[in-house]
C-alpha cells in the first residue's frame, strides 16, 4: 500500500518551486503475497522467515499475521487458513487483523509459492527504505535541537546508520557453506543406494554400467570422425531407448529430458542430423513423437556461447553459465534431464581452458553445476584431438591433462581404415570397456557385428595365406634357379622380399617338405627337397601347433642324420648340387 504522504522539513525555497514531497516506501501487495504463499504451502515459512521479521511489514495486521505465523511454526503447528484464524483468536488479534475474512482472502490470490523469496526481499527492501527515512528525520531533528545535545543525537543516528548500512555488505560466507556437514551413522550402517547409469554395456559383455549419471565427461575424436553424430544418435536412443551405436544399452529407469547445444551447427544442419538418424534407426511414429516431446537442440553456429571467460586475473563463469541453471531448473518438467550435450568443448570454453590446468578444472566445475539439474543429467561434451595424436594414428582429449582428470568419464573416436574405433580411455565408476568397431551407415555409426569381424579376420588370414603362398613359390622359384643357397637373406633377397616375409616364407616352404635345410646353426644351406617340383605346391603336412602350416614360422628341419649333400660355397652362396661351384666348368650344363 502505498502510504500518506509526508513533507520533509528544509531550507526555504525560492520562488516557483514547491515542497518535496516523499511518499512512505511500502509494498503491501508483496506483503500478501508473501502470507499468502505461506498459507498455501507451509513449508515457505523458513524461506520467508530468513528475509523478512513482523517488524518488516508496513500493514500492521499483515505483520501481525507473520508473528502469528512464528507463534504457530515454535508450537510445531504449520501455518494454513485453520490453524492461522485460531491463533490470532488466541492471541486476541483476530478481529484487529480484519477477521476471517481477510485471512481466506490471502488463500484466494494464489500466489506462486516458488516465489516466495522474491516476494520477502520487496517487503525487506521497503522496510529498509523507510528506515532510511526516519534516520534522515532523526539528522534533521538532531540539527534543528537547541538543548546542546545536538552532537550526542548525530553520533547515535551515525551509529545507527553504519549498522544498517552494513546489511548490505555481504556476509563472510562460512568455509564450504551448507557442503559442511559431520559423517552419518547410516553412511556407515547400511549400503547406499545403487549408482545410476545412463548407459550400461550388453549383457554379452558382462552388463555393467559404461556411462554415469550426474558426472562430467567427455568424448574426444579428430574433426570429421563422427563426435557430432554420436552425441546426437547418443540423445536419440536415451529418449528411444534404443541401443547407442547398435551395442550399447539404455536402462529401462532413465526418463527424462534431453538438452542438445550444437554450436556449430545451424537449424538446417540440425534438420540433417535427426531425419538421418531417424531414418538409418527406422524408428516409428510414436518414438519420433516422443523425440519431439523430449529433446530440445539448439543450433548456436555463429553465437558467443562461452560458459567461462578471464575476469580478475582468474576464471570465472560468464552470465550465460547462470541463464543456462536456471533454465534448467524452469524447463525439467517432471522428470527432469537425463542428458546436457555440448558440441564442441572449445566453443563453450572461454578463457586458456586448454592451455591451464586451473582454468581447465574451473570450466569442469561449471560443467558439474549443470550436472546439478534436476533429474542428475550426465554432462557429455564433445572435444577436439591433438594434432600429435592424429600424426600418431591415436585419439586424446586436445589440451592440458586437467581437462581429463578433472571428467570422470572419457571417451575416444578414431579412424582406422574404413572404420572409426570407440574406446573408453577413462572412467572412474566402471569397470574397463572393451573397445568397439564402427562403421559408417546410412550416414550414421554403428557397431560392426560379431560375425561380421569373424568374417573379416577369416577373410584376412585367408589372404595372408595366400600371400604367402606366393612368397614360398618366390622361394622355390630361387633355389630352383641359382641351386643350394646357405643364407636366407640372400634367398629373400633374390625372391624380391622384405627379410622377415622372406624367412617366414622358407620356414613355411621347409615346413611344407619343398625345400630341404641341413647343416648346423652355423653353417646350414638351403635347397630344393628331393624330388620337389618347382611352382607346385604339395599338400601340407600338419602343423607342430596344430594348424595346416599356412601361417606363422615354423622350426626347420634337416635330415635325420644331420648331414646333407656336401660341396664347397662359391662367392655367391651358392653350392652345385654335385659339389662343385656354380662357375665350375666342370659342373652341370
Amino acid at each position: 500500500m502505498q502510504g500518506a504522504a509526508v513533507t520533509a522539513r528544509r531550507a526555504p525555497l525560492p520562488a516557483g518551486d514547491e515542497p518535496a514531497v516523499l511518499r512512505i516506501p511500502a509494498n503491501e501487495a508483496a506483503e500478501r503475497a508473501v502470507l499468502g504463499a505461506v498459507l498455501c504451502d507451509p513449508s515457505c515459512y523458513p524461506r520467508a522467515a530468513a528475509a523478512v521479521d513482523a517488524a518488516d511489514f508496513y500493514n500492521e495486521a499483515n505483520g501481525r499475521i507473520f508473528d502469528a505465523f512464528r507463534a504457530l511454526v515454535e508450537t510445531g503447528a504449520e501455518p494454513d487458513p485453520v490453524t492461522l484464524p485460531a491463533q490470532l483468536e488466541r492471541d486476541g488479534a483476530l478481529e484487529r487483523v480484519g477477521g476471517a475474512s481477510y485471512v481466506a482472502s490471502l488463500v484466494t490470490e494464489l500466489p506462486d509459492t516458488a516465489n516466495v523469496e522474491h516476494y520477502a526481499a520487496l517487503v525487506r527492501a521497503a522496510a529498509r527504505k523507510r528506515h532510511f527515512l526516519r534516520l534522515g528525520q532523526d539528522v534533521i531533528a538532531a540539527v534543528a535541537s537547541e538543548n546542546g545535545k545536538s552532537e550526542a543525537a548525530l553520533a547515535a543516528v551515525k551509529a545507527e546508520l553504519a549498522a544498517a548500512l552494513a546489511e548490505d555488505a555481504p556476509p563472510a560466507a562460512p568455509a564450504f557453506g551448507d557442503a559442511w556437514r559431520q559423517a552419518d551413522i547410516g553412511e556407515l550402517t547400511s549400503p547406499p543406494r545403487r549408482r545410476q547409469w545412463l548407459l550400461t554395456l550388453p549383457e554379452t559383455q558382462g552388463g555393467h554400467g559404461l556411462l554415469p549419471r550426474g558426472k562430467v565427461g567427455i568424448m574426444a575424436a579428430e574433426g570429421g570422425t563422427g563426435k557430432t553424430t554420436a552425441l546426437v544418435a547418443l540423445a536419440v536412443s536415451v529418449i528411444t531407448a534404443r541401443p547407442w551405436l547398435g551395442l550399447y544399452q539404455v536402462p529401462p529407469t532413465v526418463t527424462g529430458r534431453v538438452l542438445l547445444l550444437l554450436a556449430e551447427e545451424d537449424s538446417d544442419d540440425v534438420h540433417r542430423r535427426l531425419w538421418k538418424i531417424a531414418e538409418a534407426l527406422r524408428l516409428t511414429g510414436s518414438e519420433r513423437t516422443l523425440l519431439a516431446e523430449r529433446l530440445v537442440v539448439i543450433p548456436l553456429a555463429g553465437r558467443p556461447v562461452a560458459l567461462t571467460a578471464v575476469s580478475g586475473g582468474g576464471l570465472v563463469e560468464t552470465p550465460l553459465a547462470a541463464a543456462l541453471r536456471n533454465r534448467l531448473m524452469r524447463d525439467a518438467g517432471e522428470d527432469g534431464f537425463a542428458l546436457i550435450g555440448l558440441d564442441p568443448l572449445s566453443r563453450f570454453a572461454g578463457g586458456d581452458v586448454e592451455g591451464s590446468n586451473e582454468a581447465a578444472t574451473r570450466y569442469v566445475e561449471v560443467l558439474e553445476s549443470l550436472a546439478a539439474a534436476p533429474g542428475h543429467p550426465t554432462v557429455l561434451v564433445s572435444a577436439h584431438s591433438s594434432k600429435v595424436a592424429r600424426r600418431q594414428g591415436q585419439a586424446d582429449v586436445r589440451g592440458v591433462t586437467g581437462l581429463s582428470d578433472a571428467a570422470r568419464w572419457v571417451a575416444t573416436l578414431r579412424r582406422d581404415g574404413e572404420e572409426v574405433r570407440f574406446a573408453v580411455a577413462k572412467s572412474n565408476y566402471s569397470l574397463p570397456c572393451p573397445p568397439a568397431r564402427l562403421r559408417w551407415r546410412d550416414e550414421t555409426l554403428e557397431v560392426v557385428s560379431g560375425a561380421e569381424i569373424l568374417d573379416a579376420a577369416a577373410a584376412a588370414r585367408a589372404a595372408a595365406g595366400a600371400e604367402l603362398d606366393d612368397d614360398v613359390r618366390r622361394v622355390v622359384d630361387v633355389l630352383t634357379r641359382e641351386g643350394a643357397m646357405t643364407s636366407r637373406d640372400t634367398i629373400a633377397h633374390a625372391a624380391g622380399l622384405r627379410l622377415a616375409r622372406g624367412r617366414a616364407a622358407i620356414d613355411l616352404a621347409i615346413a611344407r617338405g619343398m625345400v630341404a635345410q641341413v647343416g648346423t646353426d652355423r653353417r646350414r644351406t638351403y635347397s630344393l627337397a628331393p624330388g620337389d617340383v618347382a611352382h607346385t605346391s604339395p599338400p601340407h603336412p600338419p602343423h607342430p601347433s596344430g594348424t595346416d602350416g599356412r601361417l606363422g614360422a615354423c622350426p626347420s628341419r634337416t635330415d635325420r642324420d644331420g648331414r646333407g649333400t656336401a660341396g664347397r660355397m662359391d662367392g655367391s652362396g651358392r653350392i652345385g648340387t654335385d659339389g662343385r661351384t656354380a662357375d665350375d666348368p666342370g659342373g652341370p650344363k
